[in-house]
């Protein structure tokens, strides 16, 4: 099997692109900040030069690696997007998807689609500003919109769209946006109205569907384009979760866990998950819906790190950290922390005699406690999980692996560096026609099943 294909990771932080083999093997990476510019206290992203970033990281992964590119697959942000017109021209800035000044408009948007579990039972979401029917309502009534929208595109179909390709939205992504039934596959009509602008939606299309080809000209000329759908989730394609009962735990900056529903879940039981902090939409898997949930772990590390002294780059300083946190005793330590990932943590119960490795200690326990909370509500609606396949870069820490596997059980680690672009990759390579389904898609845990 000869040629190159590449995945695209459009991040908060990063934009990533790593080239590899079609048996999954990574050849070159490149990276760009994602260029997030503040203006008057507002961040923004400009679509142009979020394209020449991804631009840059590809041309990064590519040098040096020699074969043509015959795919090029587009992952990333799922709520971070822009307004088009018929000709695909960007008519609004990129919002972060964390921007809260479209609260403003929430108790509108409430009121057209009939209130907060009316929204929820369709969608499988919370109504919030991270919501692309708020976010549009909010731009609308802003006069941020600069023509006259015909439709919607999520960060990874924008950048495919600008290399080439034809606009497509895909279910994983629509799912996210607050427009889709996330039940019966379909736009929801009265929920686009609600955004306060008038669209036409294409049918959404699932992850891995060809969506046109590279323009001419350059590495990646007449190379297969396509979308990989929400990050998260296609990140379980590149780590091999990809079996009915597995769970992604990706721990980077935040933590997500991310599961397929084994069996559809009932309007009832979306609300009792999206109240218990999942939310339900649909997976990259054809055919299946998806469980999610983001806990923020990753920041919260960071916090307890800093409240210690000790630099998220000081790698000997962190290896000492965590060897003194795991030669306590395996009882939990007096020391505990309420509310890890919320604004203001408090630890409690500090002990005459304290020390970093019980504040260190207590904090990857309670960190590890949410995402045990997690998994059971999870359980509670589609069942109990096999097997949980964990990437990030925080599972470099010895202890952070340790209290995992502590509160979830067997954890596999794949030598897997970057899992969304990977997964993003062996989409293109779908899209290709060089796989035939998911089913044929490189496992990077099989020889970890081997040594287990």
């Amino acid at each position: 099997m000869t040629g190159v294909l590449v995945g695209v990771d459009a991040g908060t932080t990063t934009v990533k692109a790593v080239a590899h083999t079609l048996t999954g093997r990574a050849l070159g990476s490149g990276r760009r900040p994602t260029p997030w510019r503040e203006r008057s206290g507002v961040v923004r992203m400009d679509a142009d030069e979020l394209t020449a970033a991804a631009l840059g990281a590809i041309g990064d992964a590519l040098s040096g690696v020699s074969g043509d590119v015959i795919g090029v697959g587009v992952t990333g942000m799922a709520e971070s997007g822009v307004l088009v017109d018929v000709a695909g021209r960007a008519l609004t800035p990129i919002l972060a998807w964390y921007d809260e000044r479209p609260d403003a408009v929430l108790p509108d948007v409430r009121a057209d689609v009939g209130g907060d579990d009316a929204f929820t039972t369709r969608t499988g979401l919370p109504l919030s500003t991270r919501c692309t029917a708020v976010k549009t309502r909010w731009l609308a009534d802003q006069d941020l919109v600069d023509g006259a929208p015909a439709g919607w595109a999520t960060v990874p179909e924008l950048l495919v769209a600008r290399l080439g390709g034809s606009f497509v939205n895909e279910l994983s992504l629509a799912a996210r946006t607050g427009w889709l039934d996330v039940h019966e596959r379909r736009w929801l009509p009265g929920h686009v109205a609600a955004s306060g602008v008038r669209l036409s939606l294409p049918e959404p299309v699932p992850a891995g569907a060809p969506a046109g080809r590279a323009d001419p000209g350059g590495r990646l000329a007449g190379a297969v384009l396509t979308v990989g759908g929400h990050d998260h989730l296609c990140a379980a394609v590149g780590a091999g979760a990809t079996r009915p009962g597995d769970v992604l735990n990706s721990l980077g900056t935040g933590e997500a866990m991310v599961r397929q529903a084994v069996r559809a879940v009932g309007p009832a039981a979306t609300v009792a998950a999206v109240r218990a902090g999942v939310t339900v939409g649909c997976h990259v898997f054809p055919g299946t819906q998806s469980l999610f949930t983001g806990l923020g772990s990753g920041l919260a590390l960071r916090r307890f790190l800093r409240l210690l002294g000790v630099a998220e780059d000081d790698h000997e300083a962190r290896r000492d950290l965590d060897a003194a946190a795991l030669a306590l005793a395996p009882d939990p330590v007096p020391i505990g922390v309420a509310d890890v990932a919320g604004a203001v943590a408090t630890l409690t119960g500090i002990p005459a005699e304290p020390s970093p490795a019980m504040v260190w200690r207590a904090a990857l326990d309670a960190v590890m406690r949410r995402g045990r909370a997690a998994l059971d509500v999870m359980a509670s609606v589609t069942g109990p999980h096999t097997r949980v396949v964990a990437v990030g870069g925080w599972l470099r820490g010895d202890a952070v692996v340790a209290t995992k596997r502590a509160a979830l059980g067997d954890v596999l680690i794949p030598p897997v560096a970057e899992a969304a672009a990977r997964g993003a990759a062996l989409f293109a390579g779908l899209a290709a026609g060089r796989y035939d389904s998911i089913d044929d898609l490189p496992d990077p845990t099989d020889q970890q099943e081997a040594n287990r």
